[in-house]
């Protein structure tokens, strides 16, 4: 589930660091084009990612039968969500401040600020 999670992250950084490179931070129209393009950002990897993750966990129960609950499962897939997203964030404190708010967008997310 560890590197499930880095995945998961994975597709959450490349939909963001997109999306952001698209908007001009300085701009005083960087909020309306965020607004705009966004919701498509998030869809994106929201749909790659539950493919991914029902594919996994389809392939790995044929494999082997799953030992955990899927709330089990849940829990320790978010559990290492956070744990990839505070070394992201760490990472990117020290070698690309530019790029914190992928991170940060991504704590939010997980924590349940922003969600819909």
């Amino acid at each position: 589930m560890k590197d499930v999670a880095g995945m998961l992250r994975s597709f959450h950084y490349a939909a963001y660091a997109g999306l952001f490179t698209q908007i001009p931070r300085d701009k005083p129209t960087g909020h309306q084009r965020m607004a705009a393009l966004e919701p498509w950002a998030r869809w994106w990897w929201q749909g790659v990612s539950t493919v991914f993750l029902t594919s996994y966990l389809t392939t790995a129960s044929q494999v082997a039968p799953l030992s955990l609950t899927r709330n089990e499962y849940q829990v320790l897939l978010e559990i290492y969500l956070l744990e990839k997203v505070f070394y992201e964030l760490s990472y990117e404190l020290h070698n690309r401040p530019d790029w914190v708010r992928i991170p940060l967008h991504g704590i939010r997310q997980l924590v349940g600020v922003g969600r819909e």
